[in-house]
């Protein structure tokens, strides 16, 4: 008889919010808002280094969205800034020249 499967570990509650700025025209920003998300919650990291995963995610999502511009010949591009919430934690991710200001009701704030 063969071993049992292991059961894949819970995944903690997790919040994913991202902010695409589109450069020489938007289809970079669409292609990154709908695809990103998804390559997070597809990477092989996801359950245990949500860090990572998104790491990993944003050099898919470039590959992938370069593949399409090269085959459509689009110029588009786009900056991102994502903030990804689980266990209490904020991870901040960004690619170009967008930033990310976390702010307390009290109007302190740090830029990321």
């Amino acid at each position: 008889a063969g071993a049992a499967a292991t059961p894949p570990l819970p995944v903690p509650p997790t919040q994913f919010y991202g902010v695409y700025d589109g450069h020489t025209g938007k289809l970079a920003a669409e292609y990154v808002r709908t695809h990103l998300h998804v390559q997070v919650v597809r990477d092989a990291a996801y359950r245990t280094d949500v860090r990572r995963a998104v790491h990993n995610a944003f050099l898919r999502t470039d590959r992938m969205f370069n593949r399409h511009a090269d085959r459509d010949t689009l110029k588009d591009g786009t900056t991102v800034v994502t903030l990804v919430a689980r266990d209490a934690q904020l991870h901040v991710h960004w690619c170009g020249d967008s930033e990310a200001l976390l702010g307390t009701a009290g109007g302190g704030g740090r830029g990321a």
